[in-house]
């Protein structure tokens, strides 16, 4: 009896890598300081992508198994072994599979047309297996019938990296032949296929903190998917949730600012933050007397307590890049961690639209509870008054038809039959203190 080996190519998913290959996914970040100041810093973020490909190989201990039968007019039962040794290295573990090589399972006589047939449908034992019939076990006591090449059996299936002795894999091949078999060489071929499982996919289930956000991980999440992750710049925490339009969100509203224990300044990177230089976050104030008014200049952030929001204008949403009273340049930075930007208008449009939130007491609602969570928290006027009418209003980062704004999200509730949420491209002047909700990039 000959034994095949071979390596079954099949379609596996990550990143157009094909058959028995996986993707491994890694990231380095390559940062170049200048020996001055860190708020002198300029900082380039180089992020670098392995491809490792997965390794498979399948070995078998002998290329042929030789059975040497003097048969007896009872039954002679004689059985030798196979092992199979899978090597790989997918941490998503192997499949192991046996069959014969076509979809048929007798031994054939070389001379005569006499064959060894395998058509019993329940295991057998050697006492019990019926003359001139034969099987395959992995235990050498119990024996089935060889499977044919459209139905193969799985001899393993792991869904981890392999132990050692996970590697190996035992096949033992019985026969009793009796004295009415003709004589003679009888011979089948034996597949042997393994397949090496796709290295999964990280989700936002594996993430810890929010500048591990990249666009493949939020593209892998199953929508409806959610996660607590940590903001490493100051450890505050957000609930994130992958939305109907494919990207992923915000549940919270921004809560950073300059404040640090201890002293000192809160400096932003491009390590951490969505910027492109450094930039130092303004400490937030509490009263319009700490509010620079009218200015589209100076970044500034307004905590109020009642409320428990930060309203940043956008001076300080945009880290800085986005100043003057005439300023039409399209946004590309925000003080949102690194891996997170300022959504744009047709963003929450797309948003509104792929959940069903329309302007009016329906859209409202779900736009007012999980995930989305957006709260009438009113906003901060040029003059540093909290207007905290019946209104909720957070910065895109999408210049409107204004040079003095940019667009909002906007929800309102005038009255018990009176609700509106929507994009709205006129949006608010840029000296106005609003939230942020950030979106993946």
């Amino acid at each position: 009896m000959k034994l095949k080996r071979t390596l079954r190519h099949e379609q596996l998913l990550i990143y157009a890598c094909t058959g028995i290959v996986s993707c491994l996914f890694g990231f380095l970040l390559i940062n170049t300081l200048a020996p001055i100041n860190l708020s002198d810093a300029v900082e380039r973020v180089l992020e670098v992508k392995v491809n490792n490909s997965s390794v498979l190989s399948l070995e078998l201990n002998t290329n042929a198994l030789n059975f040497n039968i003097t048969p007896t007019s009872a039954g002679y039962f004689e059985s030798k072994k196979v092992t199979a040794t899978v090597t790989t290295n997918s941490s998503a573990g192997y499949e192991l599979y046996m069959s014969s090589d076509d979809n048929a399972n007798a031994m054939i006589s070389l001379t005569s047309e006499s064959t060894i047939a395998s058509d019993f449908n329940s295991a057998v034992t050697s006492a019990t297996m019926a003359s001139n019939e034969w099987g395959y076990g992995t235990d050498n006591t119990n024996f089935s019938k060889i499977p044919l090449l459209n139905s193969p059996a799985q001899l393993r299936n792991l869904d981890h990296a392999p132990s050692s002795a996970e590697k190996t894999n035992d096949v033992y091949f019985g026969m009793k032949i009796d004295t009415a078999l003709s004589s003679g060489t009888y011979t089948k071929n034996i597949m042997f296929t393994a397949v090496a499982h796709a290295t999964p996919v990280a989700t936002i289930n594996n993430l810890t903190n929010m500048q591990q956000m990249t666009t493949a991980i939020c593209t892998a999440t199953d929508e409806g998917g959610t996660k607590t992750l940590t903001d490493t710049r100051d450890n505050k925490t957000y609930s994130i949730f992958r939305a109907k339009d494919g990207k992923c969100w915000m549940s919270d509203d921004l809560a950073i600012d300059g404040t640090v224990t201890g002293g000192g300044d809160r400096v932003l990177t491009p390590r951490d933050s969505d910027v492109d230089t450094s930039f130092t976050v303004p400490v937030a104030v509490t009263s319009s007397a700490g509010w620079v008014a009218d200015s589209y200049d100076v970044p500034q952030i307004y905590y109020v307590s009642s409320t428990d929001t930060y309203y940043y204008n956008f001076a300080a949403a945009s880290a800085g890049t986005i100043t003057g009273a005439d300023n039409t340049t399209p946004d590309d930075y925000s003080i949102c961690p690194r891996g997170w930007r300022l959504p744009t208008y047709s963003e929450y449009a797309t948003l509104l639209s792929a959940h069903s939130i329309t302007s009016d007491q329906t859209g409202y609602e779900i736009a007012t509870t999980a995930p989305f969570n957006f709260s009438l928290v009113g906003n901060i006027s040029a003059s540093g008054s909290f207007i905290g009418m019946p209104s909720g209003a957070w910065w895109t980062l999408t210049y409107s038809y204004n040079s003095t704004h940019r667009s909002i999200l906007s929800i309102m509730h005038y009255s018990e039959t009176s609700y509106a949420v929507m994009a709205a491209e006129a949006g608010n002047p840029r000296n106005y203190g609003l939230p942020i909700r950030c979106v993946s990039r």
